[in-house]
């Protein structure tokens, strides 16, 4: 059995497909296999300028960027060692690579002291400038101390706290915040194991750890903090401390931290800032480039400023140089492995290098030799690939050496491990390979070039007869989307190797069983339309067929899909599961309301949180869809804040979708949506959901790894990273928030359910039921209670006042109190209303409920009443109490308003005596409340104000005994209904007054009810208006409105149904407005030809008026400036938004008379509005025609849009003049309507006649049919003036149109046609279509005709040619018979056949 590949070479074990700090620890001399490429020397070159210091511009800190696979990491470390490791031991490393003079340079800056150079990797958690200022100085204080130096500079911040910890004596007393903020140290058991961990703890864990501490600190105004002149003192400081020449912090993976910090980067700033002064540099390292990471251009320009900007890339030589260093050969099988070497080469030489070098000059057979069993032309094609489509999971140097699982790829280490040279068989990994590796569904950086031709193999692979023939196709494809990705439409140079030609595809195969068979399939696959198959002199080219996807209606679906989809639904849409990970799935999932939003739509979705109540965390999650929206995330949050200040903020938007990913989701859900109504495409449309999903499941994988800032105020961000420690902060939040609410009791998840409980849960509680097994879960609370010594203590709220439930009794007795002081009842809505406030937050369900009954049992069965939602008072007992909690838990409609009420005799006497004054039945006389609200609605179903019968009583009853106490009663009244209350005159104390008024003056209960009815308090409010504003009824009168009606005016003005509401001063204020309405009805109404009484109408009747002015307004001014006062005070009224009635009044009196003439006589002010804005040139008739189609409410449009509309009118009648007369032209040359009518009646399609000037007839003749219109008055004149020409001469002349038709069908044919009437008879047995019509179905009748003309020469002229022949000489048939054979191939073969 022949060896397998990997026993005569394997992938170096210490190749290191992606490079890492680990790697350089075990493989310390690694970092000289870097292969120094041209991008990577004007990086050092970059380092050395800086470290030379030579002069200011290159005396800067340095960001590199470079994509996934391009080595920056590797990189990083190689620059490490060249500045740290000892000279000797680098320079072979530059001699190898011939870099002699930059080591002269290396030497030089070495030479000048050490260069100290810190190595750290992430900045996802860094999202203050305290947390940078701290990974930094601890960072270097590593790494110092790791290279043996002792100094480490004066303290650092942590430094700082540890010691203030260990203090017994110190200021800040963190035992007690320890536990006064437990929620943040849920890890630790007790303050020394935290000062244990800050001491021992890895760096990033101990940052982590040290800013919580921090954080608490500041909460108990405790402050630490470093300032950036602090950070570089610190710095310069250990530098000069240690006789360090110079520090290099290089820091890796940087992109997260800009991305966390786009407003915030002043410290990095000002620390670069100083790099020249203190030799402290940056060496930064990030994935994109400065322009994509930081979107504020001034700090950008800082940026860029301040870092020497470089970007490392790897090129295309220099990809087969690595892959090649990375292949390790078995000595011992050298010569052995040397002989399968020249036959796997020989198989490839020819066919695939030769055909690769005659297009790319640059490659050698070197790059390709020590690669087999690698295919050169997968080689060759690897490199492009993988910088079109590489990401941090899939790079070329993955594909050479990553480990695999079971997902049925194969890479180059896979490959040999599997596969022996064998003669005829597979020997080479083929490109086909290549497509089994990068273009799979869940490789979600493959963008709509590479997944449509990913669909297009799965659409066809089904069709294919063998495994070899999917490998062709899969190479076929798989060069057809490089091509289409890359433009590579050259059939010269290095881009024509991505071209899907039949040599290019040969050649991908060359070596292999099937090199001869590729032309074979290829048409097999165009045969069956799987591709499509271009042919010319030079090359075939093979491409992807479109046919089966509609391109139109794709389109179409991707542009609904967006509109369906945008990415604010996107994100909100629960079936994709976003935000799922990270939402709380215990109580919070009640306490928070979480909505979801984007810069796009934060707005609006702040403003439906506004109102969502006291006992609601109101969050947002907010996302951003790409760095634009990333910019914006600051602002969005100040809006926020703005609106809803008690809310959470998570804020997603540091890993942002992106918009190449939205493209690809719509045009993957597009493709579902089109592949779904397309018979026999499950598979793609299963496909194409799976994409969708995927690319949904990318994006949610990176967030969990992002950092999230936690807003609880604009200024105050936490981080967090993950799901878990989110919900971990949000318990915090909510218990800094809710400090006595249900959870501190229980948290159990059946005490937060929001359904399945009912009124009895509130009877257990009061120990009226026991507690039944369904609702076994309650005993958790009233088992806390019995434990916390709550349960059965009668006072618990005094003997133990900081329990949560003890709080909750004491805000309770707090608002019941309030309520007995001020009314002698309190509203159950109030007490839930409290206690859903901060810190209880109770929240409707089964826990609220229990809660509830056992703090509101002492008033069940007790001499307390319920208000119910009738207002009616009834004894209150324990069911009714209970089911008063539910609803109001519940939020039941009938839950507000219902109180528990507390009454005495005395008001209890006071409710008789007032019940029978106003007549309310015995059964609603139960409370002082119930009394006012009889009251109330006594007074509305009599329309008038209580106090209008005192004026009654002075007027009618001026002479009777008890006439001052009656009105004295009166005045009592009206402040018991009025809804202002003073304060010491709550409706408990008016109730008090009253009663005494009965009691000192007997029977005035008995009088008052007698003169009370809405007779004397219509008379009353009569006997005022006339007394206050007597010039009212005077204006009433000339507008023949009666006092009755005007009673009703005023009635609507001061709410007619709610009439126990008027107070005197409201009522003299509308009385005086009545009367102005009044005035300015009657001044409008001069203007109006019917009169009219109420201003409503008027309005109505004005509007109409106005709407037939036939000049806008400013035009109007201009020429009637007289009228612009009424005209303005008009518009005012029309719009119903008159301020002042008074001036309008005035205005429009003065000018009624002026503006009637303007009315009544508009033409004039018309005609001279078009000459000015419109024509100057324009006409009787067009003015006339004009005034008759101007628009209703011109009045009101803008001198723009009158112009535009008379300007477009006066065209369309200019216009539709000139049509008029092009109709009339025809109808005088013609004598018939139109061409149509002119075919149809001589049997001809007039267009046979007009070959010569075929276009303008076509034109002028589909504007007659009427179906085309012109566009131009210059086309119309046109049309006429050919109408008038001598070209339809023609058409009065029957035999030349007959000659012309039979001409036009028949063509050579004509000679033998001589009879118009026949060849119209045999066509129309050929078409059905209208005469006019048949000049178009000319080369659909042809055959036929040809025929009809054979049949006409068979019969009558084939005998006349036979005799014309016969009489023909020999010379003449001879010399006729040369010009035949010269023009007809086939009578001159006929003639050599005989």
């Amino acid at each position: 059995m022949a060896r397998l590949y990997k026993d005569f070479i394997k992938v170096d074990p210490n190749f290191i497909p992606v490079f890492s700090k680990n790697s350089d620890k075990i493989y310390p001399d690694k970092w000289q296999s870097f292969y120094p490429h041209d991008s990577f020397k004007d990086i050092l070159n970059k380092v050395v300028d800086t470290l030379e210091k030579g002069n200011e511009t290159k005396d800067h800190s340095i960001w590199m960027s470079g994509a996934y696979g391009t080595g920056k990491t590797y990189a990083s470390f190689v620059i490490k060692h060249i500045l740290e490791d000892d000279i000797a031991s680098i320079e072979p490393y530059f001699i190898e690579n011939s870099m002699q003079a930059l080591l002269a340079r290396v030497k030089g800056v070495r030479a000048k002291g050490k260069i100290l150079v810190v190595q750290k990797s992430a900045s996802a958690g860094i999202d203050k400038q305290n947390k940078l200022f701290n990974a930094i100085i601890e960072a270097v204080k590593e790494t110092l101390k790791a290279e043996g130096y002792n100094y480490t500079g004066s303290k650092s911040l942590l430094d700082k706290v540890i010691a203030t910890l260990k203090d017994p004596n110190s200021a800040f007393n963190f035992a007690g915040a320890f536990n006064k903020y437990r929620s943040k140290f849920t890890d630790y058991d007790s303050p020394q194991s935290v000062v244990k961990d800050l001491e021992e703890l890895d760096l990033d864990e101990k940052l982590e750890l040290l800013d919580t501490i921090v954080e608490v600190a500041d909460l108990e105004s405790f402050t630490w903090a470093l300032s950036p002149e602090e950070v570089i003192n610190w710095l310069e400081d250990v530098r000069k401390g240690n006789n360090i020449y110079s520090i290099m912090f290089i820091w890796d993976e940087f992109t997260e931290y800009f991305k966390n910090n786009q407003n915030n980067i002043t410290g990095l700033q000002e620390v670069a800032m100083a790099d020249s002064r203190i030799n402290f540099y940056f060496f930064l390292i990030t994935h994109s480039a400065v322009g994509q990471l930081i979107q504020d251009q001034q700090a950008r320009k800082i940026i860029e400023a301040r870092f020497k900007l470089a970007r490392i890339e790897l090129e295309e030589s220099t990809a087969f140089k690595l892959l090649g260093q990375a292949i390790r050969h078995e000595p011992d099988l050298a010569q052995e492995w040397d002989k399968i070497v020249d036959e796997l080469w020989g198989g490839v030489k020819r066919g695939t290098v030769d055909v690769i070098k005659s297009k790319d000059i640059s490659v050698k057979d070197s790059d390709f030799r020590g690669l087999l069993p690698l295919h050169p032309y997968a080689a060759y094609l690897l490199k492009i690939i993988a910088k079109d489509i590489s990401s941090n999971q899939r790079t070329i140097f993955q594909f050479l050496s990553g480990d695999f699982s079971d997902d049925n790829r194969v890479n180059f280490k896979s490959f040999i491990e599997q596969n022996a040279y064998e003669f005829g068989k597979w020997n080479y990994l083929t490109a086909d390979y290549l497509w089994d590796y990068f273009f799979t569904t869940n490789n979600v950086d493959l963008d709509s070039t590479f997944t449509t031709t990913i669909s297009h193999y799965n659409n066809y692979a089904p069709l294919c007869q063998s495994e070899n023939q999917k490998k062709v196709l899969k190479v076929t494809l798989l060069l057809a989307a490089l091509q289409s990705k890359n433009g590579a439409e050259s059939r010269n140079g290095a881009t024509s190797l991505m071209r899907p030609t039949l040599v290019n595809i040969k050649a991908c195969f060359a070596g292999t069983p099937i090199e001869s068979s590729v032309e074979q399939e290829l048409n097999y696959f165009a045969t069956k339309g799987i591709i499509g198959k271009i042919e010319d002199s030079r090359e075939v080219l093979f491409v992807m067929t479109t046919a089966s996807i509609d391109t139109d209606r794709m389109n179409s679906i991707v542009e609904e899909i967006k509109r369906a989809i945008s990415f604010e639904k996107l994100v909100a849409e629960k079936s994709f599961k976003i935000s799922e990970q990270f939402e709380p799935n215990d109580f919070l999932k009640y306490r928070l309301k979480i909505n979801i939003a984007t810069p796009a739509n934060v707005r609006q979705i702040a403003e439906s949180l506004v109102n969502c109540g006291t006992n609601i965390i109101p969050t947002i999650f907010l996302y951003a869809k790409n760095e634009g929206e990333q910019g914006k995330i600051k602002d969005c949050i100040k809006q926020i804040y703005d609106r809803i200040p008690n809310c959470v903020v998570v804020d997603f938007s540091a890993t942002p979708f992106t918009d190449a990913s939205y493209q690809k989701f719509v045009e993957s859900k597009a493709k579902e949506k089109y592949f779904s109504s397309q018979s026999n495409q499950k598979s793609q449309c299963d496909l194409a959901r799976k994409s969708s999903q995927d690319i949904i499941n990318e994006w949610t994988r990176k967030l969990i790894a992002t950092t999230l800032g936690v807003y609880t105020s604009v200024d105050k961000r936490d981080s967090v990273t993950g799901g878990s420690n989110l919900r971990k902060k949000l318990r915090e939040i909510n218990s800094e928030i809710f400090s006595c609410g249900l959870e501190t009791i229980s948290q159990n998840d059946k005490l937060f359910a929001e359904t399945g409980f009912k009124e009895t849960v509130a009877q257990m509680a009061m120990g009226k039921i026991s507690v039944p097994a369904n609702y076994s879960y309650v005993r958790t609370i009233s088992g806390k209670l019995e434990a916390d010594g709550i349960w059965n203590t009668p006072k618990y709220y005094e003997v133990k006042p900081v329990h949560a439930v003890s709080k909750m009794k004491l805000a309770v007795n707090s608002v019941v109190e309030k309520g007995f002081e001020n009314s002698r009842m309190v509203s159950v809505a109030d007490i839930w209303r409290e206690l859903k406030k901060p810190p209880f937050g109770l929240l409707p369900n089964t826990g609220s409920v229990f809660l509830l009954g056992f703090l509101l049992a002492e008033y069940a069965d007790s001499s307390y009443y319920k208000k119910d939602t009738n207002s009616n008072t009834v004894s209150l007992n324990y069911t009714d109490l209970c089911e008063l909690i539910f609803a109001v838990i519940k939020g039941l409609p009938k839950a507000e308003g219902q109180f528990i009420v507390k009454q005495t005799k005395e008001h209890a006497l006071f409710c008789q005596k007032t019940g029978e004054i106003f007549k309310i039945a015995k059964e609603k006389r139960n409370s002082i409340d119930d009394i006012a609200k009889n009251i109330n609605i006594y007074l509305t179903n009599n329309n008038y104000p209580m106090w209008s019968l005192k004026y009654y009583i002075e007027e009618d009853m001026y002479d009777h005994e008890m006439k001052d106490a009656l009105v004295i009663l009166t005045d009592m009244f009206c402040e018991f209904v009025s809804p202002e209350t003073k304060v010491g005159r709550e409706k408990t104390k008016v109730a008090e007054d009253i009663y005494k008024i009965y009691i000192n003056n007997t029977g005035i209960d008995d009088l008052y009810c007698e003169i009370l009815n809405s007779q004397n308090m219509r008379l009353g409010m009569e006997y005022y208006i006339a007394q206050y504003k007597p010039e009212l009824t005077q204006t009433a009168s000339a507008l023949k409105i009666d006092s009755k009606e005007y009673l009703a005016m005023l009635n609507e003005k001061l709410s007619a149904d709610s009439s126990y509401l008027w107070q005197i001063g409201d009522t003299n204020h509308q009385i005086d407005n009545l009367y102005i309405d009044l005035r300015l009805i009657y001044v409008v109404n001069r203007l109006l030809t019917t009169k009219k009484k109420a201003y409503k109408e008027v309005r109505t009747s004005l509007s109409e008026k106005l709407n037939n002015i036939k000049v806008p307004l400013p035009i109007l001014q201009e020429l009637k400036p007289n009228l612009k006062s009424i005209l303005e005070q008009l518009c005012v009224i029309n719009e119903g938004q008159v301020t002042n009635k008074e001036e309008t009044v005035r205005i429009i009196d003065a000018s009624a008379d002026e503006f009637n003439e303007f009315f009544n006589n508009q033409f004039g002010v018309f005609s001279s509005a078009l000459s000015e804005y419109v024509d100057p040139q324009i006409v009787t008739d067009e003015i006339d025609h004009l005034y008759n189609n101007t628009e209703s409410a011109t009045l009101f449009k803008t001198v723009d849009q009158f112009t535009i509309f008379m300007k477009r009118e006066l065209d369309k009648f200019r216009k539709n003049k000139k049509i008029l007369k092009m109709f009339e032209a025809w109808k005088h040359v013609t004598d018939t309507q139109s061409p149509y009518e002119w075919s149809k009646i001589k049997g001809i399609p007039i267009l046979c006649m007009f070959s010569d000037n075929l276009k303008l007839a076509q034109s002028v003749f589909a504007a007659l049919n009427k179906e085309s219109v012109f566009a131009s008055e210059s086309e119309i004149d046109k049309a006429i003036a050919f109408i008038n020409s001598p070209a339809l001469a023609i058409l009065k002349e029957k035999e030349k149109c007959d000659k012309a038709f039979i001409e036009y069908f028949c063509a050579e044919y004509s000679y033998v046609v001589e009879n118009a009437d026949a060849l119209r008879d045999r066509i129309r047995t050929l078409t059905s279509s209208g005469v006019y019509e048949w000049f178009f179905s000319r080369d659909i009748l042809k055959k036929e005709i040809i025929k009809y003309a054979k049949e006409r020469y068979e019969l009558k002229y084939r005998s006349q040619v036979k005799d014309r022949v016969r009489k023909m000489t020999a010379e003449e048939a001879q010399k006729f018979l040369d010009e035949l054979v010269e023009n007809d191939p086939l009578l001159g073969i006929n003639i050599l056949k005989s």
